[in-house]
């Protein structure tokens, strides 16, 4: 067992998980982003992770959840405004375990929403009203496009 141990920062999350239940509590992320700076991201937590990832549900029980069954990861907090060079599309996503989410995929000025899609990596930002969410792109069953 390794000595050199990275002490994890919790991140307070819904999950939402391909069997249709919902789960808050604390995801661990690594408090520097091994490929930036700040904090490390949950998407990238999780493309990093094994088949399990640690959780700490809302009652404080810790449990291993099934990564590849993370369908969409909701954050809460004020993110900081999109660059002048990004449009917010709307738009209304069906997840596997029928879970549906609506707001804004952020998008380059020219760019389309399935070049968004189209993007190395399993996971996609769509912007909510006071709060984020990852979706997972191979558990999205439906992309509806807003007005």
């Amino acid at each position: 067992m390794s000595r050199l141990r990275v002490e994890k920062t919790p991140l307070r999350v819904r999950l939402y998980l391909a069997d249709g239940t919902r789960a808050e509590g604390d995801l661990f992320v690594a408090p520097v982003s091994p490929v930036g700076s700040g904090p490390q991201p949950v998407w990238q937590m999780l493309e990093e992770a094994g088949p399990v990832v640690p959780f700490r549900d809302a009652q404080g029980r810790f449990c291993l959840v099934g990564t590849g069954q993370v369908a969409a990861v909701e954050r809460r907090g004020a993110d900081s405004p999109p660059p002048p060079w990004v449009r917010a599309v709307p738009v209304e996503a069906r997840l596997a375990g029928g879970h549906e989410l609506a707001g804004e995929l952020l998008l380059e000025t020219q760019g389309r929403p399935v070049d968004a899609l189209r993007t190395p990596g399993e996971w996609v930002f769509v912007r909510m009203p006071e709060h984020g969410v990852w979706l997972r792109k191979a558990l999205m069953v439906v992309l509806r496009l807003g007005e």
